[in-house]
């Protein structure tokens, strides 16, 4: 048994942005959280406000680049006059988290540092907000995850409920023009690491979900090929690919893992690599710990169109055509020993950082990483 929920409107393809006033309150506050892009789109953006309503009240909160972390949003958050009706983050992954904890902590009155010691079920009171995503791949804007990062050591949160999903998602080809060709394939690594985190577990069949990450596999693929100069409509698809494959279908009544998401975050918090590489740099020696079904390994790199030719895979050819995918993306960043000094410290903080490794596979990880 199981329940399937996502109230997430997605708004998507061409003139998407221009139906963004139709989507807000007809009156009240609304408070706008962005980042250093939005100027590049803010005529538009309130063109199709004003072509809606007259009466809305807008406000602009410009958050700090990096990762979001705790100290930075609720330093958003303190600068905040009054308590909006209406919060629409417009950004990148990072901003579109952002929004969905400062929704949760100005409409509960909660700090922050609250956010881990508080049950997910009483954050009845969060503001209602909706997404522009300017940055495809994630999905945040087509789930009710977000992640903050702790300022001092790094380590990030995950956390999600029922009351922090948007209420609607915008996806515009003009909001990826300005993108490069490497915001692409980060993009795309990140989508399939999403889709091999629910698929390639020890479970029973499921035809339905089974089916759905293989053919996810397969779109991420074909979007592979247009790596070197993506046009509007790849980014239009990668955007659509991104929010499908972290909506929580393909994860419905199946287990899933996350083990690679887990260990990349780990990584990109001690070295400050992006997501991106370090998902790139782990996805191989994360796939040779041996807790992956070969058959589904074998199944990944089918559909990943690497070594097609090759009727039967091993176990080492699997994951090595895994990784071949990554590094035709040109993210693999090795060695990065130089950025890590002492082994040890990684031990204990990779330890720390991902649960699910045992000491074994953490010292695995390590001489890979530094080697």
């Amino acid at each position: 048994m199981f329940y399937s929920f996502n109230p997430v409107k997605l708004i998507h393809g061409e003139g998407a942005l221009a139906r963004i006033g139709y989507e807000l309150p007809s009156s009240g506050n609304v408070l706008v959280i962005h980042g250093l892009t939005f100027s590049s789109y803010e005529d538009a953006f309130l063109s199709a406000i004003k072509t809606a309503h007259q009466d809305l009240r807008l406000s602009f909160l410009q958050l700090d680049e990096g990762e979001p972390t705790f100290s930075s949003v609720e330093h958003g958050a303190q600068t905040i006059d009054s308590r909006p009706d209406f919060i629409l983050g417009f950004g990148g992954g990072r901003i579109l988290d952002a929004t969905k904890a400062l929704a949760v902590c100005i409409g509960n009155q909660l700090s922050v540092e609250q956010l881990p010691s508080i049950p997910p079920n009483q954050w009845q009171q969060t503001i209602p907000f909706g997404l522009i995503c300017t940055k495809p791949g994630s999905g945040s804007e087509g789930n009710n995850a977000f992640v903050l990062m702790e300022q001092d050591s790094f380590k990030k949160l995950s956390f999600f409920s029922i009351h922090s999903y948007p209420r609607f998602a915008v996806h515009d080809p003009i909001l990826f023009s300005s993108l490069s060709s490497h915001d692409y394939r980060a993009g795309i690594a990140d989508v399939v690491s999403h889709i091999i985190d629910q698929y390639l577990v020890e479970r029973t069949p499921s035809l339905i979900q089974d089916s759905m990450s293989l053919n996810y596999l397969r779109i991420a693929a074909e979007l592979s090929l247009h790596a070197v100069a993506p046009s509007h409509q790849n980014f239009s698809d990668l955007a659509w690919l991104g929010s499908l494959s972290s909506s929580g279908i393909l994860s419905r009544g199946v287990k899933t893992s996350w083990l690679v998401h887990e260990v990349a975050h780990a990584l990109a918090s001690l070295n400050g690599t992006s997501h991106a590489i370090s998902i790139a740099t782990v996805m191989g020696v994360v796939l040779s710990f041996n807790r992956h079904p070969l058959d589904r390994l074998v199944m990944v790199a089918r559909c990943l169109n690497v070594r097609p030719e090759q009727e039967d895979l091993s176990r080492e050819q699997a994951v090595s055509a895994i990784t071949e995918f990554y590094r035709n993306l040109e993210l693999v960043n090795e060695p990065i020993c130089n950025l890590i000094p002492q082994l040890a410290e990684l031990k204990n903080q990779l330890q720390e950082y991902c649960p699910n490794l045992n000491p074994e596979e953490v010292n695995v990880l390590c001489k890979f990483l530094l080697k």
